[in-house]
């Protein structure tokens, strides 16, 4: 650490050569004047990222001083992560929740997309006109076994989901 040279001076010195500024002693010391020509530590955690208790989200620290109130350094694990007083906790019956919506949002993509992968081959309508291939059908019939399989997946046990691959 640096040693501070105004630390030393006469007040009288330190007034013809300091307003009301601070100085900086080292990297996280600072001492700030106080009238009448007192100084005050302050510690020095600018830069440092820390994060709302509140939100969780990630804050810069900008001032000198103490952490702000509502804020802590430990970073959250998960988006789901709650701040009960002294740790984050991971709040399972909402992460429970998100999972099983993103996890029915893809089911309905899932579907949604090998139907209009069949409809562009116009197999429905080959097959209702008795025009459908041998080689079709199978692929067809890939097609609609994949269709079966993403139909009957339980997106309640996500994120635990074996999702079936799609056909050639």
């Amino acid at each position: 650490m640096r040693p501070c040279a105004l630390a030393a001076a006469s007040p009288a010195s330190v007034r013809s050569t300091i307003s009301s500024r601070s100085i900086s002693a080292s990297a996280d010391i600072t001492w700030k004047r106080n009238a009448p020509w007192q100084w005050e530590y302050l510690v020095d955690h600018r830069g440092e990222t820390i994060y709302s208790t509140e939100t969780g989200e990630p804050i810069v620290v900008t001032t000198l001083g103490n952490y702000p109130a509502g804020t802590t350094t430990l970073a959250p694990v998960t988006p789901y992560d709650k701040w009960d007083g002294s740790v984050w906790v991971t709040d399972t019956a909402s992460q429970q929740t998100a999972e099983g919506e993103d996890a029915q949002a893809e089911k309905q993509w899932r579907i949604d997309e090998a139907n209009i992968w069949i409809n562009a081959q116009q197999w429905p309508s080959k097959l209702a006109l008795g025009r459908l291939s041998e080689d079709e059908t199978v692929k067809f019939n890939g097609w609609l076994d994949y269709l079966d399989a993403v139909n009957a997946i339980d997106t309640s046990t996500a994120p635990d989901i074996k999702w079936p691959t799609l056909p050639e």
